[in-house]
């Protein structure tokens, strides 16, 4: 039988008749008398040790550990949380000719994060390009194209603003979430490595900083080959960059059997647009509507799978405040080759 944890009012009733009873006394206990006042003392501290007890009754399992517990938890298996990745591109300075920027040379955001770059360069023909990255990472260290980056400290013959190209800075990524880890975690029980199965693939790429969804293909190229995509759901672009395929790329090689060929590579993206007749048509429910869409999407959208028309209704269906709808478009299910993945694009509205 589960164990009932009492309420900090039932316990101040229980102390309080205890007290009476035991004092003799009779009547009701007076919130203001010396009896009610202790136990309301008494109620209170007992009432935190029971919390204390009950986070550490979650910290005894995987399932519902936290924190450092569960990080506790995960190192029986070499699971580690996935540290914040750092993002990082490529700026232009303006100067003269001759000019040097050395590495390490700190750049600033407007909202203060702060870059710095990654080797010395020197201005030719009025510019020059730097590689930079963020000094903490976190998915706020992303930067779209055309953000301007401030020197902390001004250089000689180098204008003070740096612009990001038009790859933007990328790859920022936040601390693994305990969700996360955990779903990681029961995986790696659930399902022991096995020198080369499926599910170890997909372990070794969702092992890598800001990736959220591994696929796997058997025979890929051939007898003897595996094909490894993935996806960095929480980035700017869910479509990995060639530094993050080459990260992922670097792991799988470092885990694989020898005798395996392994194709790693970002999936193509299929946009799909959609048309919806909405009632009501009220940007709160339009908002509803996209993140159940956002929501399936994450959920079903897998190379070499379909998302079913019914699918895409059942989730407009769903959304908050949605009465009545029609899907104009698209006017079938999506469907997706081994090496595609369907992100939502623009919705229009009627």
């Amino acid at each position: 039988m589960a164990f009932s944890r009492p309420t900090l009012q039932q316990l101040i009733e229980h102390i309080g008749t205890d007290l009476k009873t035991r004092l003799g006394l009779s009547g009701a206990v007076l919130r203001r008398s010396v009896v009610g006042i202790l136990a309301h003392v008494y109620a209170a501290t007992v009432h935190s040790l029971y919390g204390y007890l009950d986070t550490l009754a979650r910290q005894a399992h995987p399932l519902t550990a936290e924190g450092q517990f569960l990080d506790r938890w995960g190192s029986l298996w070499k699971i580690t949380r996935k540290p914040a990745g750092v993002a990082g591109g490529v700026v232009t300075f303006n100067g003269a000719n001759g000019s040097v920027i050395l590495s390490g040379t700190i750049l600033q955001r407007a909202d203060g994060v702060e870059y710095k770059t990654n080797q010395g360069a020197n201005i030719n023909t009025g510019i020059a390009s730097v590689s930079v990255s963020a000094i903490e990472g976190g998915t706020t260290s992303n930067a779209q194209a055309g953000t301007r980056l401030s020197l902390i400290s001004p250089i000689s013959g180098v204008q003070t603003v740096a612009v990001i190209d038009s790859n933007g800075l990328v790859n920022g990524s936040d601390i693994e979430t305990d969700t996360d880890l955990r779903a990681r975690l029961i995986a790696r029980i659930q399902t022991p490595p096995q020198g080369g199965t499926i599910e170890d693939y997909r372990q070794w790429a969702l092992s890598v900083p800001g990736v959220t969804r591994a696929f796997v293909f058997e025979n890929y190229l051939g007898g003897g080959t595996v094909g490894v995509s993935f996806v960095t759901d929480n980035a700017p672009s869910i479509i990995p960059d060639d530094l993050k395929v080459a990260e992922v790329r670097a792991v799988v090689e470092l885990n694989r059997p020898l005798m395996v060929d392994v194709s790693v590579f970002a999936p193509i993206n299929v946009v799909v647009n959609f048309s919806i007749r909405l009632f009501p048509n009220q940007s709160i429910v339009q908002q509803a509507v996209r993140n159940e869409l956002l929501d399936l999407f994450r959920r079903e959208s897998q190379p070499g799978k379909t998302i079913l028309r019914s699918h895409i209704n059942e989730a407009i269906s769903i959304a908050a405040g949605e009465v009545d709808h029609a899907l104009v478009s698209p006017n079938a299910s999506v469907i997706l080759g081994e090496n595609q993945i369907a992100t939502l694009g623009q919705i229009s509205w009627t």
